[in-house]
């Protein structure tokens, strides 16, 4: 399961609608049609898609219709394709695959139970559940204690097992099961924790495979997408459901747009689809076609995430997402070492490690950044080494108060400077000449 494979694969499914047994409630063929397009737009970017035949095969009992449970996977089951099992929106919420890497079917039910209560079988729970089927753990599994037939162990923060632990995969962090607290506007854990070494969880809130708020859900990360297709390749269940004939409608990949240099995305296997194209308020489209559109940011100020969806007549939606404009000043922490008294303060003469951050960080890795100091009011010296990237040193000789400030670049220009202030003080006010400054604190 650890070789490397690129290859693209098509898979075969099959919808079944559960309803009662006079035929109402169930999910509608539009509701259907959405989840198909939700899987191939999460699943496409790894080289795998779908093939459905349009065909919903209608299950009407009421001994099911409530109240989901593992017994529908004998109702109308199939070998040769993933059979998908949906619920309707009020029955119970949740979803449920037939084992980790083991069969080829599972059902999604009902609505999250945070409002504004989003029907799950249109959200990306039902590509959480085909993620199992394709050999997907939680990302917390190994590290909470859920069970499994895998002899399942705790992943480190610092990855050094994350290979042998955890989920297997080596490009997500270690989770300690965020069990759904995630602050739905920021996507953010609201806990925290430590591992066995003692150092901080940062799990990762939009793995489709976490437990995080369901808004929140967003992506695979490669390396999960690298084990599914190595389970497609091995697993004798899943070389079952290959096929072919899936017609793969992608949106080009953009990683910046800037507002002095416009971007072309386009449509591949357009067929004889026509297109309506929506950007998001910080885009401005300069054409569009039913293939193609060109865009670029809406002014020199914009900047945050942005993002392109084409939206096909055959029902697909397709949305490429992307940072738009210079680097958001409001996302940039300074850091330095932690205090309980929650003061920024230096220590004359001591050397201090400040480290500054972009909220959207793996964007930022190896950028260049720029540090500035300003004294205001006394007499300072300021002496700085190992300025590398985001991390600098600094040892300042004098009293009194010093605004430290710092930018970072990326293709479009640089962000706005980041300002934090800090205290200059004697060491004799800080016996040992220990830091006294904070940790995760940013003006």
């Amino acid at each position: 399961m650890k070789s490397s494979n690129n290859n693209s694969y098509c898979l075969k499914i099959y919808f079944h609608v559960i309803r009662r047994s006079n035929g109402t409630g169930g999910q509608s063929i539009e509701s259907v049609n959405e989840a198909f397009n939700i899987l191939n737009q999460d699943f496409n970017p790894h080289n795998i898609s779908f093939n459905w035949d349009n065909q919903i095969d209608y299950i009407d009992n009421d001994s099911y219709y409530s109240s989901p449970t593992t017994a529908i996977f004998n109702v109308n089951n199939h070998q040769d394709g993933i059979d998908i099992y949906l619920y309707d929106d009020s029955s119970s919420a949740g979803g449920r695959a037939n084992g980790v890497g083991q069969s080829s079917e599972f059902w999604v039910s009902g609505s999250y139970w945070k409002t504004p209560n989003n029907p799950l079988t249109r959200s990306h729970v039902i590509s959480h559940e085909m993620g199992h089927v394709l050999y997907l753990w939680h990302t917390h599994h190994g590290t909470y204690n859920e069970g499994g037939n895998d002899n399942p162990c705790p992943e480190l923060v610092n990855g050094s097992n994350s290979d042998t632990c955890g989920d297997y995969v080596t490009d997500t962090p270690a989770d300690p099961h965020l069990q759904f607290d995630v602050n739905q506007s920021t996507c953010e854990w609201n806990s925290s924790g430590t591992d066995a070494n003692g150092d901080t969880y940062n799990p990762d809130e939009k793995n489709v495979m976490s437990y995080t708020d369901v808004n929140c859900m967003e992506y695979f990360s490669e390396g999960q997408g690298e084990r599914m297709r190595n389970a497609i390749n091995t697993l004798p269940y899943l070389q079952q459901v290959v096929t072919d004939n899936c017609l793969v409608q992608k949106l080009s990949s953009i990683e910046q747009l800037c507002y002095d240099n416009s971007q072309t995305l386009s449509i591949s296997d357009i067929s004889n689809n026509s297109t309506t194209w929506q950007v998001s308020s910080n885009v401005t489209i300069l054409s569009s076609n039913n293939s193609s559109i060109i865009v670029r940011a809406t002014s020199s100020n914009s900047t945050g995430n942005g993002w392109v969806r084409a939206i096909l007549s055959n029902g697909v939606s397709i949305q490429e997402d992307f940072e738009v404009g210079i680097p958001d000043r409001n996302k940039i922490t300074i850091e330095h070492t932690t205090n309980t008294n929650g003061d920024y303060v230096l220590i004359n003469n001591i050397w201090s490690i400040l480290t500054s951050y972009h909220q959207d960080h793996n964007n930022f890795i190896g950028a260049e950044w720029d540090w500035k100091f300003e004294p205001v009011g006394g007499n300072m010296s300021i002496l700085t080494r190992n300025d590398i990237s985001n991390r600098i040193d600094v040892s300042v000789s004098g009293e009194g108060q010093l605004i430290i400030k710092t930018r970072v670049y990326n293709e479009c220009g640089c962000s706005l400077w980041k300002d934090a202030a800090f205290q200059v003080k004697k060491s004799s006010t800080n016996p040992g000449g220990l830091f006294d400054g904070i940790l995760n604190k940013g003006f």
